[in-house]
């Protein structure tokens, strides 16, 4: 199974819990917090994108471009 799949099902399964009424929710709100967190790291993940300062490092300087 592929990380962006899993990424689905989580946030599936979340949106369908958060819905409920936090007794009749299969998990308790500690790991409903801790599944929430995991899915925006998953998405931080997914969905990167690098800094300017990560840019700017790959690509060189402007004074060393022109040498």
């Amino acid at each position: 199974m592929r990380l962006d799949s899993i990424h689905i099902i989580l946030k599936e399964y979340l949106a369908e819990q958060e819905e409920l009424h936090h007794i009749d929710r299969d998990i308790n709100s500690w790991q409903f917090n801790k599944l929430s967190e995991l899915a925006d790291q998953l998405d931080d993940i997914i969905c990167y994108e690098p800094t300017d300062q990560e840019m700017m490092s790959n690509f060189g300087t402007k004074w060393h471009d022109g040498l």
